[in-house]
């Protein structure tokens, strides 16, 4: 398989972010982001099927699940929560928002890498993930070629060049079809934030004036745990 050059991934971000403008202005952010992540799965898929190596992720491998940090963007945040009232008793909803809650004071008690990494996640249900066709983008692209690495790896056993193996076509995607969305997000002055999943959620769960800011191009979230990244467009906040 061809492998993607960072050329590749900067038109990759653009082309998707002129879609998304178009998107965002025809219909509504929401669904804009919903149409942007089925572009995203069919890349991927697509991706998938040229490629000689194939992830070694299946169905109730959760290694990922339970020990990495999730990030989240805004729109993701009321993707998520919208897909939670529809599709889940109340029961569900509120034994998910205690998961969640629990792990937000934890993030926000440790601020260190290990306290923040290691943390089942709240919508891990019996070995898979119970939000599935809502999750988050980085969620969609992170794979492994090799399980047994991924469990090494959360062990500390591995070191240097013998790190968790994955298709480097498919970290490209991971980071510049979700970029080339929040560029679009900003283009259109909507809240382009990203942040930590679990503060991100608790502080929107039962928050209705969080989402009519959000759609009001204002700073839906007050204080959730913001990430800052490098590649994020203007490091990555508008608005007030």
């Amino acid at each position: 398989m061809k492998r993607f050059s960072n050329s590749q991934g900067g038109r990759l971000a653009g082309e998707e972010k002129n879609i998304a403008v178009r998107e965002i202005k025809k219909t509504d952010v929401l669904a804009a982001k919903a149409a942007s992540l089925d572009r995203m799965d069919d890349l991927i898929a697509k991706t998938i099927t040229a490629s000689e190596a194939k992830p070694d992720c299946k169905p109730g491998c959760a290694c990922c699940c339970k020990h990495y940090r999730v990030e989240v963007s805004t729109e993701e945040v009321f993707l998520i929560l919208n897909f939670l009232r529809s599709g889940f008793t109340r029961q569900e909803q509120s034994e998910i928002k205690s998961r969640i809650n629990a792990n937000a004071a934890a993030v926000e008690k440790e601020h260190g890498e290990k306290q923040v990494r290691y943390m089942p996640c709240a919508f891990l249900i019996d070995g898979n993930c119970s939000i599935y066709a809502a999750r988050p983008s980085k969620c969609r692209g992170h794979h492994s070629l090799d399980v047994k690495k991924c469990e090494s790896h959360v062990a500390g056993d591995l070191e240097g060049d013998d790190r968790v193996p994955r298709l480097e076509a498919l970290a490209l995607i991971n980071r510049a079809h979700p970029m080339g969305f929040l560029s679009a997000m900003y283009e259109c002055s909507l809240d382009a934030n990203v942040y930590e999943i679990n503060t991100a959620l608790s502080e929107a769960f039962d928050n209705t004036v969080a989402l009519i800011r959000f759609k009001a191009g204002k700073k839906a979230l007050l204080k959730a745990q913001r990430v800052t990244r490098p590649d994020s467009p203007k490091g990555n906040f508008f608005g007030e």
